[in-house]
């Protein structure tokens, strides 16, 4: 959670070995924590969270947001942390820490403009939306230019239109608060029109749409309006993060109570899809990212008794 410390990572992995972080009736293998790759029909583990007292673990992302940019080296998560190709490792580019003046929570996003090569922080706190490019911060915005909404839901590159999706819920002055959608052109934020209902997932299908995936309903975005799918389109309760694999063409869901349960979106509906050998989920599991070095799709996932009840 935003402004929590996690515990240490090797400390986590010794107190599970001595089953005080860990539940005695729970058969927990820590080597089994770590980064996952999913090549588009399984898993593999490329790196082990491990580690003792004795001998600590290297540098390590804690379970927090991966982004994949080629500017601050390719696969780094929020703290700087990158992976070399075999090894996660201290971030020889200077990271891009929260600008001064932003607020922080979970109300705010990041999102990667490629059009413009930005990665832009989006932050109602402070009605502003900033980009970092050059090794610096800009604020792109004023707060009387920053749509009249409270609370931002949901943001994410759109490739066919070169601009960011947003999602916002709750204009100030509504009565009856609705959710909203806007775009940032890269210059403005322009409205769209609005969806019927709150909390979606938003990913490009890689054909010109952006898909917006919630528990109750689904919908397909072409730049102008949106278009309902199926009933089987909706994304089940705890499914998970939706991401775009585009190495394979594909849309996966990836669970949120069991890191390695995945499921494909395929022929307008929602698909489980078997695996053999996955992770074996936790509290602190990061969001799936692309990562095209790879060519795949990448998780952190560390032990799910590290909870944060029992952080310091």
């Amino acid at each position: 959670m935003p402004g929590m410390r996690r515990v240490g990572l090797a400390s986590c992995v010794a107190a599970l070995l001595l089953t005080a972080c860990a539940d005695s009736t729970s058969a927990i293998d820590p080597a089994r924590y770590g980064t996952w790759l999913w090549n588009g029909s399984s898993w593999s583990q490329l790196a082990h969270a491990g580690g003792s007292e004795a001998t600590p673990a290297p540098a390590y992302p804690n379970g927090e947001t991966l982004r994949y940019w080629t500017d601050l080296g390719g696969l780094v998560d929020a703290d700087g942390t990158r992976w070399d190709g075999t090894a996660w490792a201290a971030n020889v580019i200077a990271y891009p820490s929260i600008p001064t003046g932003a607020g922080s929570g979970q109300q705010t996003a990041w999102v990667l403009d490629e059009a413009r090569d930005q990665l832009l922080f989006l932050d109602p706190n402070s009605q502003t939306l900033w980009a970092w490019s050059h090794g610096t911060w800009k604020a792109l915005t004023t707060p009387d230019q920053w749509p009249k909404a409270r609370y931002l839901r949901g943001a994410a590159y759109d490739p066919a239109r070169q601009e960011v999706l947003i999602l916002m819920c709750c204009n100030v002055s509504s009565p009856s608060p609705a959710p909203e959608a806007w775009a940032w052109t890269g210059k403005t934020f322009v409205q769209r029109p609005a969806l019927p209902e709150d909390g979606y997932e938003l990913v490009p299908d890689g054909r010109g749409h952006m898909l917006a995936f919630g528990t109750q309903a689904a919908f397909s975005w072409d730049g102008t309006s949106w278009t309902s799918l199926a009933a089987g389109a909706a994304l089940r309760i705890r499914q998970g993060s939706v991401v775009r694999d585009g190495a394979h063409d594909q849309i996966v869901a990836i669970g949120q109570d069991n890191a390695g349960s995945v499921s494909r979106w395929q022929d307008g509906r929602w698909q489980a899809v078997a695996t053999a050998s996955s992770p074996p989920g936790g509290c602190d599991v990061s969001n799936p990212v692309f990562d095209p070095e790879l060519s795949g799709i990448v998780i952190t996932d560390l032990p799910a008794d590290c909870a944060v009840s029992v952080l310091p």
